[in-house]
This record gives structure tokens, sequence and C-alpha cells, in this order.
């Protein structure tokens, strides 16, 4: 067997810290951009006129 046990138990483990670490990332971006659109919501103009001059790489 190429893997042991317990190298294959870490390297599952880091995996899963990695992606844990990634979505708590992505939470806390789209927990801004929420914020920041209530914001836009609330504050009317001036805000908006500056969120369209700014391209998200991803979907809100």
């Amino acid at each position: 067997m190429l893997f042991s046990r317990k190298s294959y138990s870490k390297i599952y483990t880091d995996s899963k810290i990695l992606t844990w670490d990634a979505n708590r990332f992505l939470q806390s971006v789209s927990k801004i951009i929420n914020d920041l659109i209530y914001n836009v919501k609330r504050f009317g103009e001036p805000w908006t006129s500056i969120l369209n001059e700014v391209i998200l790489p991803f979907e809100v």
C-alpha cells in the first residue's frame, strides 16, 4: 500500500481544514458584499453609481 493509514488520514484532515477555511473565507466575503448592498439600498444614490463601476469576479 502506497499510503499508510496514518498519512492518508492526515491528508484527509488537511483537505477538510482547507475546505473549511475556504468556506469561511467565502462566507465572510459574501457577508461584506451583502452589507454593501444593504447600505446601497438604504442610502441610495451616491453608492449606486460607485457600485455600478465595480466589477465583481462572481455573481451576488
